[in-house]
């Protein structure tokens, strides 16, 4: 399925303002793990773009930084790049 990427911001008098862009295209590649590092690699880049307009309001729900963490998951790297795509989105999702 399509990701269509979207978030919200609010204005200096309040109001809320939604932003929706259009789907983001399916990777072309014949090997589908880069395929979906390239997806990956797409939504970071608006979602970096989006949360850099307006830092303040960005809120982080995991708990990533209550604590140090008490080991590194197994193939954990800092760099997606270094991450198979398996692990990719797992990655993503829970350690950034």
């Amino acid at each position: 399925s399509a990701l269509v990427p979207m978030w919200t911001h609010r204005s200096p008098d309040g109001r809320h303002v939604v932003t929706i862009r259009p789907a983001l295209p399916r990777v072309a590649h014949e090997d589908p793990e880069v395929a979906l590092v390239g997806g990956v690699r797409a939504w970071h880049r608006l979602l970096e773009g989006a949360i850099s307009a307006h830092p303040e309001q960005w809120v982080w729900h995991h708990r990533r930084w209550k604590s140090p963490p008490l080991a590194e998951p197994v193939g954990f790297s800092r760099r997606l790049a270094d991450v198979p795509a398996r692990q990719a989105t797992w990655e993503v999702a829970h350690t950034r």
